[in-house]
C-alpha cells in the first residue's frame, strides 16, 4: 500500500533550518500546498584561514590516509568536509572506510562517489553506527569524525 501524502493546504510554515538543507523540506510542503517562510535560525559556514580550528583541521586534512575510518555526522558535514578534503586530496584514500550517521548523508556521499556504511534501520546516530561489526574493536586504529564547531 502506497502512504498517501497529507493535503497542507492552508498550512502556514516558519521554516528555520539552515540554508541550504531547508530547500527540499521547503519544496515539499509547498508541492503539498504549504505557504513556507524559509527563516534559518543559523548559518553553516566553512572554517576561514586564521579562524580558531582552522589550522587544526588542515593538520587532520592532511594526514587523511592514516585514518581507518571517517565519519561524517551530517550533510553539512559532507558538504563542508568534502570541499576542504577535495582541496588537498584529488582522491579519496582507499586506506579510509567511510560512514554516515544517516541515509541522506549517505547518499552525499554516494553522489560525490563515495561509498559509506550507515547503520540500518530507523536510528541515525551515533550509537546505532557504533554499533556496526568493523567499529567494535578499534585498538590501533585512527578514526576521524567530521562535523561542525
Amino acid at each position: 500500500m502506497t502512504p498517501v501524502e497529507p493535503n497542507l493546504l492552508g498550512v502556514s510554515i516558519w521554516h528555520t533550518r539552515p540554508l541550504p538543507a531547508a530547500d527540499s523540506l521547503a519544496r515539499r510542503c509547498r508541492r503539498l500546498g504549504a505557504e513556507v517562510v524559509i527563516a534559518p535560525a543559523l548559518a553553516i559556514e566553512p572554517l576561514l584561514p586564521g579562524e580558531q580550528g582552522w589550522q587544526r583541521s588542515q593538520a587532520l586534512i592532511a594526514q587523511l590516509d592514516a585514518y581507518a575510518h571517517v565519519i561524517f555526522i551530517s550533510g553539512n558535514a559532507v558538504h563542508w568536509g568534502l570541499q576542504a578534503i577535495g582541496a588537498v586530496w584529488a582522491d579519496w584514500p582507499e586506506s579510509c572506510r567511510c560512514y554516515a550517521i544517516g541515509p541522506t548523508t549517505e547518499g552525499l556521499l554516494a553522489d560525490a562517489g563515495i561509498v559509506a556504511r550507515r547503520a540500518e534501520g530507523q536510528a541515525m546516530n551515533s550509537e546505532a553506527l557504533l554499533r556496526l561489526p568493523e567499529l567494535q574493536r578499534l585498538s590501533g586504529q585512527r578514526v576521524l569524525i567530521v562535523r561542525g564547531v
